[in-house]
């Protein structure tokens, strides 16, 4: 008797499974296919995940329109800047918030001469005085996917964490918001955690803050009352349809070179510079916890989405990886490194160290970095080089309709100066491929 209570309990649980799953799959809600996580055990403790590998010839027509989804504290300035570099270099239109360097998801992009066509994304997206999540249905009308290749990045939501608590000061706003008297970080974090409730997904730009970028708050607000375990999977499909590659942070170089492959770049167009980093030894150990395993234990549970999100693409990844010919891909890592060691060389004077009022660090140019135009393009601002396309991009641009803009801290001279770099890097490229 008590069996068949067991077994009817067990159907009856099933079936209501599959009435939510097949619900949010009439109202949209969830992928038509099947759930990316199998319960097979590993010899880890991680699960098995099964991965849809395309072929590269699925990407390359795709090679010169982009979407970057930057994501927050995940070491994406080097990566914009070699997206700028590109893009300069072969004369495309990037898709800006006129004179901003970040994307406004609720103002018009800047109009482009007719005729012309957006190429890249590369920015953060923002809404108007807030920190904003990505929204493909406006970003899918500017740059169709079917002609676009698009992409971001994700870091240990661990690392990740730690990097975007201190750099944006969580400490203080959130010992002034819970009235918290303790300096420590472990005990703000305690205290602060303590209040989340446990039987809902928090997302913010504090709480799961790359799951908040990649827009999962619009998933809690669409499927409010979904099986929150159901939701994350759904989310992960989601992902997994909406861009074409999704890199890794730990593997910075090596996802730049199945970047390079998927679009059929080259080396030279994926050799980089290090930007907005607090650490120019690549000998130099990652930022050490500086909380106890309880509260580790707390910013796990706390930030499961971006956890689920991560573990799953960075298993995909691996697998990306392990498809390419691995003699042929250990030379292009041992290539890629030996030109960033010859750029370095060129570009920077190694012997002294600039600190930023953000805490970051670099190192300024040398006296040959100086008369390089692509050595200067990678220790300028992010802020000044979208400013500058945006007046390069601007078919009324001059000196009177810029100066009646009045924009704070960006002079006329300033970008007259930057729009000559631009023209100096389009035409090294040029002069170097032989098309000039």
């Amino acid at each position: 008797m008590r069996k068949l209570a067991v077994f009817c309990l067990l159907c009856f649980v099933s079936v209501v499974v599959m009435m939510i799953i097949l619900y949010g799959q009439q109202k949209g809600y969830l992928p038509n296919d099947q759930v990316v996580m199998s319960t097979e055990s590993r010899t880890t403790d991680q699960p098995q995940f099964y991965f849809e590998l395309k072929n590269i010839t699925s990407f390359i027509q795709k090679r010169d329109k982009l979407m970057f989804l930057k994501t927050h504290k995940c070491g994406t300035s080097s990566l914009v800047t070699i997206l700028y570099q590109f893009g300069i270099r072969r004369n495309l239109n990037f898709l800006l918030t006129p004179y901003e360097h970040q994307f406004f998801n609720d103002k018009p992009p800047q109009k482009l001469a007719p005729g012309q066509d957006y190429d890249i994304l590369c920015q953060h997206h923002r809404g108007s005085g807030a920190w904003d999540y990505y929204r493909p249905w406006i970003i899918h009308k500017l740059l169709p996917k079917e002609q676009t290749f698009y992409f971001t990045i994700l870091r240990n939501p661990n690392q990740q964490f730690l990097s975007n608590y201190f750099f944006y000061n969580h400490q203080d706003r959130l010992k002034k918001k819970f009235q918290i008297k303790s300096d420590s970080v472990d005990e703000v974090l305690q205290q602060s955690l303590a209040l989340l409730p446990n039987d809902t997904l928090t997302c913010n730009s504090f709480i799961n803050p790359m799951s908040f970028d990649l827009g999962f708050t619009h998933f809690l607000q669409k499927n409010k009352g979904l099986n929150p375990d159901v939701l994350i999977v759904s989310f992960i499909r989601y992902l997994d349809r909406e861009f074409d590659l999704i890199m890794i942070t730990n593997e910075f170089d090596k996802s730049l070179l199945l970047l390079k492959h998927y679009l059929g770049w080259r080396i030279d167009d994926v050799v980089y510079l290090k930007k907005m980093t607090r650490s120019l030894d690549d000998s130099a150990e990652p930022i050490k916890p500086v909380v106890s395993e309880n509260t580790l234990k707390l910013l796990t549970f706390h930030n499961r989405v971006d956890m689920k999100v991560f573990e799953y693409f960075e298993q995909k990844f691996t697998a990306q990886i392990e498809t390419l010919e691995e003699k042929q891909f250990e030379a292009d890592l041992e290539t890629l490194q030996e030109k960033q060691t010859d750029l370095v060389s060129q570009c920077l004077d190694m012997s002294h160290v600039i600190k930023t009022h953000l805490g970051t660090v670099y190192h300024p140019l040398s006296n040959t970095g100086r008369m390089s135009n692509s050595c200067r393009l990678w220790t300028l601002s992010d802020v000044f080089i979208s400013k500058s396309l945006a007046a390069k991009q601007d078919p009324t641009f001059s000196e009177d309709s810029f100066k009646a803009m009045m924009l704070k801290n960006v002079k006329y001279g300033t970008i007259v100066s930057h729009l000559k770099l631009l023209e100096g890097i389009r035409s090294d490229y040029l002069r170097s491929s032989g098309t000039s």
